[in-house]
């Protein structure tokens, strides 16, 4: 046998590798689309949720191309030659199985196209499980082009599981997703999933699964979730639109960036739609599903109509976000929740929670926030219209993490709007542990209406060390008072007058802003609140767009409440050609 020279071995590897029919294939593949329609990962807002930088400025380099009319076969590398399927779909064969995702490549599905998880066609082929992890400079993208499409518009590509779409509750489900998951990224990280539109998910048992596992550092960015079911033979609805089966473990460094979670078109979607029904749905029947199970980073998003809004084992940044219309679960006997931290029994998860420009409005949870960290800033959000035993006593629970005992916390509770909501320290239980000697919690600047002083305000329940400091500039207004100088639901209780009580009424907080351990958050602090992000419709579907009001700095005299009155001279731009979605 005649010996290689290394020269000639290398191009007898080289050769198996390119014509051998079963072996994989890293080669790279085509150009990526070149328009500055992806979100900055430094500053996603930017751009209002539309995005303003390009997949090579996030380190995606070679692309490949997937399209209903296109064929596994192909050689997927551009738009004129798609392939059928993803990597990772079941039904994935051909070029398309014989290629192995790595760091830098990103896979664009034609926007429009549906793919379905048990009938019609293409189909998945099943669940969609992800094998590939990118790098943190060179992530692997899996989203849009918001320049290719089927039909007259971009809209997003769609995973149907193939469910009926009903505000009723159907008597059972023609496919059921009990305990199944259709998109994981379970094992992998640093993947960025883009502009997917997720439907027709039913559940007529034990529920359970989820319909994205987003593994860790994962950026899930401008999905939508709607349309899914619940039977009436459901003994449960825990079933997370997305989440991660390590959720329960710390520092997932997952975000969610501009999400809109809305089971408006779901089961008891339409049972309560406007502030006026909140309070008739606090045991069941308002509306059904889990929605985030992963709180690490939230960020710009939208989550309405749905049993649970967050509830997750770990959080760090929750800011900018619209929580609302959600309603207590009918099922397993447990509360709902708008948003909880469950450390209990997974030790210390949270660190810092830092939480801030939120809105959360028309719901009747058990109960709305209950996270359990042991620092906390919290500031420029906006709680109202809560339906549960108004004033909420759950409206604001703040507890240290770990499933009994005691734990110390430090808080920072400061320009921030409450109407029809109460804060405390947790309650102490079996599975909660209470503020131990050298906590304290520090108010500041605070609107707070049906309350008349910070000590009838702020609970501090028996076995609680609470060390309370009203830091001033608080203003305390009955919510009648308030309305009769425009602080209203409509607006979500901001000034509308120069002369309102809360204009000019604050102290300067800028040394709590400096202390905020996030630079995205400490800048935030200098302004009043953004009011969250607005749901609009578009993409085919609905889209979350930012802000929801212009931005106002804080200079000179500081207002109390989230807000601070007056005008923006470098107000972002709104996106065109959208629909206002009216509440």
């Amino acid at each position: 046998m005649r010996r290689l020279s290394p020269p000639a071995l290398l191009a007898f590897v080289l050769g198996i590798l390119i014509t051998g029919g079963a072996s994989k294939s890293f080669a790279a593949g085509g150009s990526c689309p070149t328009g500055s329609n992806y979100l900055n990962l430094t500053s996603p807002q930017t751009g209002g949720g539309m995005g303003s930088v390009t997949l090579t400025s996030l380190g995606v380099t070679s692309c490949y191309y997937i399209s209903a009319a296109g064929s596994d076969a192909n050689a997927g590398t551009d738009e004129s030659h798609p392939w059928l399927h993803a990597p990772g779909m079941p039904a994935c064969s051909g070029t398309c199985a014989a290629t192995t995702p790595a760091a830098g490549n990103g896979f664009i599905l034609r926007g429009g196209d549906t793919w379905h998880r048990n009938t019609s066609s293409p189909q998945l082929g099943g669940d969609w499980a992800w094998q590939q992890s990118g790098s943190s400079g060179s992530p692997i993208y899996i989203g849009v082009d918001l320049t290719w499409f089927s039909g007259s518009a971009f809209s997003r590509p769609i995973f149907n599981e193939d469910n009926p779409i009903t505000t009723a509750e159907p008597s059972s489900c023609p496919y059921p997703d009990d305990g199944a998951t259709l998109l994981s990224f379970s094992g992998r990280s640093n993947v960025i999933v883009d502009a997917f539109e997720f439907v027709g998910a039913c559940w007529s048992g034990s529920a359970g699964g989820m319909t994205v596992n987003a593994g860790s550092f994962t950026i899930a960015e401008r999905l939508y979730f709607h349309g899914w079911s619940v039977a009436s033979s459901a003994r449960d609805d825990n079933h997370d639109l997305i989440s991660n089966s390590n959720s329960n473990s710390p520092n997932s460094q997952n975000r969610k960036l501009f999400l809109v979670i809305d089971g408006s078109d779901s089961t008891f979607g339409t049972a309560c739609t406007s502030a006026s029904c909140v309070g008739s749905f606090g045991g069941s029947g308002g509306a059904t599903g889990w929605a985030i199970g992963d709180c690490w980073d939230v960020e710009y998003s939208v989550v309405r109509h749905a049993s649970q809004g967050m509830e997750c084992g770990d959080a760090s940044i929750i800011h900018d976000n619209l929580l609302e219309y959600l309603f207590e679960p009918g099922f397993g006997g447990r509360h709902g929740n708008v948003f909880e931290v469950t450390s209990s029994g997974y030790g210390n998860l949270c660190q810092n929670l830092i939480a801030y420009n939120n809105v959360t409005r028309n719901t009747n949870e058990g109960v709305n926030w209950w996270p359990q960290c042991p620092n906390y800033y919290i500031f420029n959000n906006v709680w109202e219209n809560s339906g549960h035993y108004p004033p909420d006593p759950n409206g604001l629970m703040l507890s240290p993490p770990g499933a009994s005992g005691s734990g110390v916390v430090k808080a920072y509770i400061f320009n921030n709007t409450f109407q029809a909501n109460q804060a405390q320290a947790g309650p102490a239980n079996s599975s909660t542990p209470s503020w131990a000697s050298g906590s304290s919690v520090t108010l500041g600047n605070n609107h707070i209406m049906d309350f008349t002083s910070m000590g009838a305000f702020f609970g501090c329940s028996s076995g609680d060390s609470c060390g309370m400091t009203d830091d001033g500039g608080e203003v305390f207004q009955s919510t009648s008072a308030a309305n009769t100088q425009g602080y209203t639901l409509s607006n979500n209780y901001a000034p509308t007058s120069s002369g309102d009580a809360t204009v000019n009424a604050g102290k300067s907080s800028t040394s709590y802003c400096s202390s905020v351990p996030d630079a995205a958050g400490a800048a935030a602090c200098s302004a009043g609140t953004s009011g969250g992000v607005l749901e609009q419709s578009g993409w085919g579907g609905k889209i979350a767009t930012y802000p929801a009001i212009p931005v106002v700095q804080r200079s000179g005299s500081w207002d109390a409440g989230a807000y601070e009155f007056g005008s923006s001279s470098s107000a972002p731009a709104p996106p065109t050609g959208l629909a206002v979605q009216i509440q």
